[in-house]
């Protein structure tokens, strides 16, 4: 990939030694993979003297990440090369960060905002890339956007090692009400599989019905559980594997279709 730095670079001596670069731009192939206005990078001093760089820590300030699935599968940030080595970073934090991310292929596009994130143990081995990746992180974002869905104050602990992922607990504020479960993610033959076991609590299902421009209006209060297990490279494909349980638990509820009762007292 191609970086470039657009603002000023300094070398940091206190209290920790290291080097911050401003307005930094990194491109695949012309396109933006990720923005930011400011990187700072922690590195030990007494390695130096062996010309030998050793990053202790790595710290992004009000970064945009443009993650985009062509319509053969590949994502914008591999690279034809192949990487010399693994490499090894010991906490990575962001705050204020944005991501975009699009599918080509069925033309979805999905929104993180305002997220801060803190890894620790951050390392990449050789290999692919989602299978090399090993972390463990927490992470909260003010508002996601996820087809039409706007879900908010999410957070999620999470934890990835030799293609499997996970974040439990994954907390969120969705249809008015509190969700909370866990979702696994694991590579197989290089094909993802998806677990997600969730609940929410006090769901108003008006605003459910709402979002997906439903005629037929149910008022209340609602609890939903949900076991799904799909797989699949692309939505359609997840979407055509997708199978489990939904249920939904009320009391009191009152439905009407237009302007006129559908079916009185639920």
């Amino acid at each position: 990939m191609n970086e470039r730095i657009n603002g000023l670079t300094k070398i940091i001596l206190f209290p920790h030694t290291g080097i911050s670069l401003e307005n930094i731009t990194i491109q695949n192939n012309d396109a933006d993979v990720a923005l930011a206005t400011k990187v700072e990078v922690g590195i030990k001093i007494l390695p130096l003297i062996k010309r030998e760089w050793i990053i202790e820590r790595v710290s992004l300030d009000s970064p945009t990440f443009f993650i985009i699935k062509d319509k053969n599968g590949r994502f914008n940030f591999e690279t034809l090369k192949r990487r010399a080595g693994a490499f090894a970073l010991g906490n990575v934090s962001i705050k204020g960060g944005d991501l975009l991310y699009r599918d080509e292929t069925s033309g979805v596009r999905n929104e993180l905002h305002k997220c801060d994130l803190a890894i620790q143990t951050f390392s990449v081995g050789t290999g692919n890339v989602l299978s090399a990746i090993s972390f463990d992180g927490n992470l909260s974002c003010g508002e996601a956007r996820v087809r039409k869905l706007r879900i908010s104050n999410i957070t999620a602990v999470m934890k990835g090692q030799g293609g499997k992922f996970e974040a439990n607990p994954f907390t969120v504020k969705i249809f008015g009400g509190t969700g909370e479960g866990k979702i696994t993610l694991a590579m197989t033959d290089d094909r993802p599989e998806y677990v997600v076991d969730f609940a929410i609590t006090r769901l108003r299902f008006e605003e459910m019905l709402e979002t997906f421009k439903e005629r037929k209006s149910i008022n209340g209060a609602l609890d939903m559980k949900t076991h799904l297990v799909m797989a699949g490279r692309s939505t359609e494909e997840m979407t055509r594997t997708a199978q489990g349980d939904i249920s939904l638990r009320g009391q009191n509820l009152s439905c009407r279709l237009r302007h006129r009762p559908c079916a009185g007292k639920v």
